[in-house]
């Protein structure tokens, strides 16, 4: 039992250690090494997508449906009883007998109507990226429509448009720890503030990891 004891004691010293270690913060100064920026755009085009779903969710403007059951839940399903005596010794040399049941159960399966169906929608069909570094300012990459989508309520089947455009920044710094940190900042400007040989603070938990958002506290756009 002193075993016992002792190794419960040590996982939890070890657990509190890790707990303090991990919401422990201290300040570091570090050096920017590299800045490094990427920019995607997505390319999507309307096209003629085939999908299922349960008949009940199906969105609007589903086509050429074909419906068939699947089974979509299990439910619990009274199965008999089971059964047995229970006997109560009343401390006189007498004892009385009674019969307890309880209900037996079993899993039966639930059947929906599931549908396949064909829908005409916007998808991303390729995605141009450009990657750089401080000594490239950052740019957005030409993005070629070979139909382009002129507007309207019914887009027709083949016409591109341009989609969802992204954006990221990072820094790599160089601290007291042997490997870099890589941080990704939310914002250009200050990314563009971070020149490499610059130096910095950087909040750091006990752990090791860097706490990147303390690269933009109190920094506005």
């Amino acid at each position: 039992m002193s075993l016992v004891v002792v190794v419960m004691g040590w996982l939890v010293w070890q657990g509190a250690t890790w707990v303090v270690r991990y919401f422990s913060v201290h300040t570091e100064t570090v050096t920017v090494t590299q800045q490094t920026w990427q920019r995607t755009i997505d390319l999507e085009q309307f096209v003629t997508q085939s999908d299922q779903d349960w008949c009940d969710n199906m969105p609007n403007g589903a086509y050429n449906v074909l419906r068939f059951k699947e089974q979509r839940s299990t439910r619990e399903v009274a199965d008999g009883e089971t059964c047995h005596n229970v006997r109560s010794d009343h401390g006189d040399g007498t004892f009385t007998s009674r019969r307890e049941c309880e209900t037996r159960w079993r899993s039966e399966p639930v059947y929906d109507d599931r549908c396949r169906y064909n829908l005409n929608r916007w998808a991303v069909v390729h995605t141009e990226r450009l990657t750089g570094n401080n000594l490239q300012p950052p740019s957005w990459p030409a993005l070629r429509l070979a139909n382009q989508w002129v507007g309207g309520s019914s887009p027709p089947l083949g016409v591109q448009r341009e989609g969802r455009r992204t954006e990221m920044y990072q820094v790599t710094l160089k601290g007291s720890a042997p490997n870099p940190w890589t941080c990704t900042l939310q914002h250009q400007d200050r990314w563009q503030s971070l020149p490499p040989n610059s130096q910095i603070t950087l909040k750091v938990r006990g752990t090791g990891a860097a706490v990147c958002s303390s690269l933009e506290d109190g920094y506005a756009r």
